[in-house]
């Protein structure tokens, strides 16, 4: 990734110049871009979905979307959305993944008998399209993974899909799930990351760097009146490449574009230790806490 200097800098002035200067860049790129093409370039459905079938399935995903550009601002890029059908005995969406290769894409498998409420409660679109906002980080899945789940839930409530209680709520129950779970809480997230093929414990890894990412957001918001998204929302609008790259690479840029140095601080005390992210503190601050939105 090649050097990008700073959008603005802390300097003598104080954190109020840090958030009028996020702010100002914010504005001049979002109000420019919202009107812009479609995020997706394309729709591709198996043939047993029917045309009312697809116009529901359309509404719930431009619904989700559009919650990501509340929270957000626009998408980078664009996209393109795959849909086959399956019968589950559970989830209305039971598997999902995105490609980003030559054309970056969104796979969903879903079961339309489910009731269409039960689309608007389910997680799994959220999530994936908190992908499409970086590129392909390779085996730095911790990253990938922890950061569109942390954000899966926030964009859900931007989404107007569930309320902040709800979705705060959610953040701390997967947390203490991790928590609770039966691996020892000395691996770290990076060891996990590490031994995915082998452990495959998908959860603590999710939920691992979801556990950074909030810190990230916590400490972002006490220290310096900012928060985790609105640096994202900088760093779609001035700096995102589809090209592949690191997790580090990314968090550099983050502490250049933010003018602190708490992601990679947090990732040398956090991410470095033998243990697991401690949330014992995060769910409190979440309730209280609900993301900036767009207007």
């Amino acid at each position: 990734m090649t050097e990008t200097a700073p959008i603005f800098s802390m300097h003598k002035y104080g954190t109020w110049v840090l958030t009028i200067a996020l702010s100002l860049a914010l504005w001049l790129c979002c109000s420019t871009t919202t009107a812009a093409t479609s995020p997706v370039s394309a729709w591709q459905f198996t043939q047993d979905i029917t045309p009312t079938q697809r116009k529901e399935l359309k509404t719930w995903l431009a619904e989700v979307q559009a919650g990501l550009n509340r929270l957000l601002g626009p998408f980078p890029d664009q996209h393109e959305i795959h849909i086959k059908q399956q019968s589950s005995n559970s989830s209305p969406v039971p598997w999902a993944r995105t490609a980003k290769g030559t054309t970056r894409q969104i796979h969903f498998t879903v079961d339309t008998s489910k009731p269409w409420s039960a689309f608007r409660q389910d997680w799994t679109a959220a999530h994936e399209v908190s992908h499409m906002l970086f590129p392909y980080v390779g085996e730095d899945r911790w990253f990938a993974e922890g950061l569109a789940s942390y954000l899966q839930y926030q964009v859900m409530f931007a989404a107007g899909h569930i309320d902040w209680d709800t979705a705060a709520a959610k953040i701390e129950e997967r947390f203490q799930r991790v928590k609770n779970s039966k691996v020892p809480n000395a691996w770290s997230v990076l060891k996990h990351n590490a031994q995915l093929s082998q452990e495959r414990d998908y959860p603590r890894l999710y939920w691992g760097g979801a556990a950074f990412f909030a810190m990230i957001d916590q400490r972002l918001a006490q220290d310096h009146d900012l928060r985790l998204t609105q640096v994202i929302s900088a760093y779609t609008q001035c700096c995102y490449s589809p090209a592949p790259t690191r997790a580090m690479d990314l968090l550099n840029l983050f502490d250049k574009l933010s003018g602190t140095e708490v992601f990679l601080k947090t990732y040398h005390q956090e991410m470095l230790s033998d243990q697991t992210p401690n949330t014992k503190f995060l769910g409190a601050w979440l309730r209280t806490t609900p993301p900036r939105l767009f207007e």
